[in-house]
């Protein structure tokens, strides 16, 4: 399931089909879980690590046309210590 926040701008994003937006779908989708699942390791809370993925998918969608590995970086980055 796409977080809602996120899915919606991709949503956005998307009308028109731009080529931008449904490559970000695709990399939202192959992306989130594992992400999801890093940042569980990392806080040992689920809740904690949906809202820091949530975050990083949403500024690396914001930066998307220069965006690279940045998510990983980004979220492990804002993830409590």
């Amino acid at each position: 399931m796409l977080a809602p926040v996120v899915a919606e701008a991709a949503r956005l994003a998307c009308v028109g089909k731009s080529e931008a937006g449904l490559e970000f779908m695709d990399f939202f989708r192959d992306e989130y879980p594992g992400l999801v699942r890093s940042l569980y390791l990392l806080t040992a809370n689920l809740g904690e690590a949906e809202e820091l993925a949530q975050e990083a998918m949403a500024r690396t969608f914001e930066r998307w046309d220069r965006a690279g590995s940045w998510t990983g970086r980004e979220a492990t980055c804002t993830a409590p210590r």
